[in-house]
């Protein structure tokens, strides 16, 4: 029994360190690499729909488009579509963020940041 406490614990810390590590070097390629694509907010509000949304999180643009559909917390991802979704993503249900796998999803669909 104790083994398996064992290998569990590590699998969990294994698993929380490579999340860490994900999340580590994404912010650091927003803080050193210039990101190409730049957008402004009235171009994000174009992509509103289940169909067509983009968010901005951060200053970063991501278009999660393709990721509606299997949003765990169903359709309430489309009250980011077309806006600023930094509050609604760091305050989930009012109480804190997002864990940090929805934040390593959220990363595959970043598209560019917002023009200043």
């Amino acid at each position: 029994m104790k083994k398996i406490i064992i290998t569990v614990v590590s699998l969990v810390v294994i698993g929380t360190t490579v999340v860490i590590l994900l999340l580590n070097t994404r912010s650091s390629d927003r803080k050193g690499v210039d990101i190409s694509a730049k957008y402004t907010l009235a171009e994000v509000a174009e992509h509103s729909s289940a169909d067509n949304c983009w968010t901005v999180i951060n200053n970063i643009v991501h278009d999660v488009t393709d990721y509606v559909q299997s949003h765990p917390g169903g359709k309430a991802i489309l009250s980011a579509c077309g806006k600023d979704g930094t509050v609604l993503f760091t305050t989930k249900d009012g109480v804190g963020s997002h864990s940090p796998s929805a934040q390593a999803i959220l990363m595959r669909y970043r598209i560019g940041s917002l023009k200043s």
